[in-house]
C-alpha cells in the first residue's frame, strides 16, 4: 500500500505540477483517496 501511495503521490505532483510537501495533511489524503479510486476504476460520489 506505501508503495501504491507513493507512485500516485508522484503522478499528483506530476500532473498538477504541484509540490504536495508542504500542503497539510488532510489535503494529501483526500488527494490520495481520490487517486487511489481513479486508479481502482471507482466512480466518485
Amino acid at each position: 500500500m506505501e508503495n501504491e501511495a507513493v507512485v500516485l503521490f508522484r503522478l499528483i505532483d506530476a500532473a498538477y505540477a504541484e509540490d504536495l510537501s508542504n500542503q497539510p495533511v488532510k489535503y494529501k489524503q483526500a488527494l490520495l483517496r481520490s487517486a487511489q479510486e481513479l486508479n481502482d476504476g471507482v466512480a466518485a460520489t
